[in-house]
């Protein structure tokens, strides 16, 4: 009977919670994905939306991952290296928006949108779980959500008053906030779900069902962001050893075992692979200290507060969820998470220290409503609406005609026509900001695009000789040597091959977007190189037609 009378009441605050958390997703929605509608369908005039506002470059390079999903693979190779090697990552994601984006009939801009739009109910829904473990009253849930989902720090003060640049902002420009990851990153958005459910699954009270759930998540994690994935595996590592009795952890590190093999083929693809060990070794330059505590500094003063204020003490609490834990103890694995992650950003910097602040600040608001929570709930809208400001200078930011997002119509009408014409393994010599899109919208892969590439600065400075001060006789070696399949060419009419490379070129163009002084035409090669499929060669001759074709020949 007391299980009978208390079921509708535990059923009843489930769908309330689910009506919380369904109305800020919805105000979220509103707010994340209007930019993004404006800006496909009212560009300024002779623009083109590049489709993101945020990590331009890196969003492209999901692109370049995504585009393989569409055509059916399951393990990507990586495009920024020229040389051919074996497909060998897996990444969750990027395998579904390209599935998804393949069945919306080419349409990755939208499956990306789509993805980020589950990805923020995800992050929602996980952010309303914890608050529940904390048990912060009901009274104060939707608040403390909003307060979560929608703070952040001073960047946007710094950015609107003080005029301070954007690389100075932090919170502003990186994902350590929702309210940015929503707006800026889908990449970042689903990997920082992923790491609150894998977190709340793996520290709470252990049972079979919950270890089995925080294992596939955090495999999921570590198939779609590995530097979320490798903290995890940290912070739980550290709940069980400095909270827990030795006695018990082995027992409780049981559910670790199962994330070895993701960990292991993690660290066999991104440090043992020639092909995506330059991802890991990127160089990031280091923000300085003023900058990250205007960034973080307001979050991390709200989760000190709900700490100590009134006797509360991190000691002698339990860190796995059970009926003997205080609010605060459960509380330690976000303690440990957004303390791990201020130490390897200040304390302990690495060179990819900044790839580890993505999300930090959803444990440390979560901490922070709990200590608002004793006050009443218009409290914490008051800190909300403060620590606002950042996102309204987000909206502000990319509601501006930025040419970073906004670039001449030809420049992406190019790459979809590449799109169209390119073959996996071609090769297209192209400025750098073309090369991106092509690389990202096609199966070409381009000579240089993001900076992430190998030898980038060599390329540049190739590709800048190649197009101002080569002959033609370098220029057509340079072209065999690297067995270039199309080159993009500004120029009023189809001659431009023959200007830049000579009369005898095998380059003719095959298409070409634009009029006058912004007309962009793609030259392709006939014949096809020495050990390029025929069926290129045959495709780009019914494109040419008989008669230039058979000159070309």
């Amino acid at each position: 009977m007391p299980t009978d009378r208390k079921a509708p009441g535990h059923s009843e605050e489930r769908r309330a919670a689910l009506r919380r958390a369904l109305l800020v997703w919805a105000l979220l929605s509103v707010f994340s994905l209007l930019p993004y509608v404006r800006a496909h369908v009212a560009p300024p005039s002779g623009g083109a939306f590049v489709g993101f506002f945020y990590y331009i470059d890196d969003a492209y390079n999901y692109l370049s991952y995504v585009e393989q999903a569409e055509r059916g693979a399951k393990t990507f190779e990586n495009k920024l290296v020229l040389e051919a090697h074996q497909p060998m990552l897996v990444n969750l994601e990027w395998y579904l928006v390209g599935r998804l984006s393949a069945l919306l009939g080419g349409r990755p801009f939208l499956a990306y949108l789509l993805y980020g739009w589950l990805a923020c109910l995800a992050l929602v829904l996980a952010v309303e779980a914890w608050l529940a473990r904390l048990v912060v009253p009901v009274s104060h849930r939707l608040p403390a959500l909003l307060l979560v989902m929608t703070a952040a720090g001073l960047g946007g003060v710094r950015f609107l008053a003080l005029q301070h640049p954007l690389p100075r902002c932090l919170d502003l420009l990186t994902g350590m906030f929702p309210i940015i990851e929503t707006l800026g990153n889908p990449h970042f958005t689903g990997a920082t779900a992923l790491f609150a459910w894998a977190l709340l699954a793996l520290t709470k009270t252990p049972s079979r069902s919950r270890a089995a759930a925080g294992v596939a998540l955090g495999t999921a994690l570590g198939a779609v962001r590995p530097y979320d994935f490798f903290l995890l595996l940290a912070i739980v590592g550290l709940v069980v050893v400095l909270c827990e009795p030795p006695r018990t952890w082995l027992r409780l590190s049981l559910p670790l075992l199962g994330l070895l093999p993701i960990a292991m083929y993690n660290v066999w693809v991104f440090y043992m692979n020639h092909a995506f060990s330059q991802l890991s070794s990127m160089e990031y330059e280091r923000p300085a200290f003023l900058d990250f505590v205007t960034a973080l500094g307001p979050a991390i003063l709200l989760a000190i507060l709900a700490l100590f204020k009134d006797g509360y003490r991190l000691s002698g609490e339990v860190a796995l969820d059970s009926s003997r834990s205080r609010p605060t103890g459960r509380a330690l694995p976000l303690v440990i998470w957004a303390a791990s992650v201020t130490a390897v950003l200040i304390v302990w910097p690495v060179h990819f220290s900044l790839q580890f602040s993505v999300g930090v600040g959803v444990p440390l608001l979560i901490v922070g409503a709990l200590g608002l929570a004793r006050y009443r709930p218009c409290v914490t809208l008051v800190v909300n609406l403060a620590l606002s400001v950042t996102g309204a200078a987000a909206l502000t930011f990319v509601l501006s005609r930025n040419s970073s997002w906004f670039v001449p119509r030809e420049r992406m009408d190019i790459a979809w026509r590449m799109r169209e014409l390119c073959r996996p393994g071609e090769l297209v010599l192209a400025p750098p900001d073309i090369g991106l899109y092509v690389s990202g919208l096609s199966a070409c892969k381009a000579f240089v695009s993001h900076a992430a590439v190998p030898n980038f600065l060599e390329r540049m400075h190739i590709a800048r000789w190649f197009f101002t001060n080569a002959d033609h006789e370098s220029r057509s070696r340079f072209l065999d040597a690297t067995g270039i399949s199309y080159v993009t060419l500004s120029a009023a009419d189809g001659s431009a091959a023959q200007e830049l490379l000579g009369e005898g070129t095998p380059f003719h163009e095959v298409a070409a977007v634009g009029q006058g002084s912004r007309r962009i035409g793609i030259f392709a090669r006939l014949p096809a190189p020495v050990g390029r499929s025929s069926s290129s060669h045959n495709r780009l001759k019914r494109l040419l037609g008989n008669e230039t074709t058979e000159q070309g020949l």
